[in-house]
């Protein structure tokens, strides 16, 4: 993979420590990384309204119960790990997309050109 990679979104991946750390591999300059943070209600209902009709109640209702688990047992830990390195970023995702997306905009913007500033300090 190309290492002059500037921006890369990736949506659900890494999912895990050991995903995080193969993801560093290819992409070695990573400086950004964000969590749309939702509560477990909110992820809940997403879900649901993903696999609606394609199971029964309990067999639905199990498959979030599973679904939150994991995300706690092997996201919290990579997502610590990034915290660990001043990389995560948390934006409150439950508000909507309407008023989600200018505060990601403006995280974007304000990151590169932090990234920027200091690019050309350095040089």
């Amino acid at each position: 993979m190309d290492q002059d990679i500037v921006c890369l979104i990736s949506e659900g991946y890494p999912r895990d420590l050991g995903q995080a750390e193969d993801f560093e591999k290819m992409i070695t300059n990573l400086s950004l990384v964000i969590l749309i943070d939702c509560t477990e209600n909110f992820c809940a209902r997403n879900i649901q309204k993903k696999i609606a009709n394609k199971m029964d109640d309990e067999k639905t209702k199990q498959f979030i119960k599973c679904s939150i688990e994991n995300f706690k047992q092997c996201t919290l830990p990579m997502l610590k790990y990034y915290d660990e390195k001043k990389m995560l970023f948390l934006l409150e995702g439950d508000k909507g997309f309407d008023k989600l997306f200018p505060d990601m905009i403006n995280l974007f913007e304000n990151h590169f050109r932090n990234l920027k500033d200091r690019t050309v300090q350095a040089d």
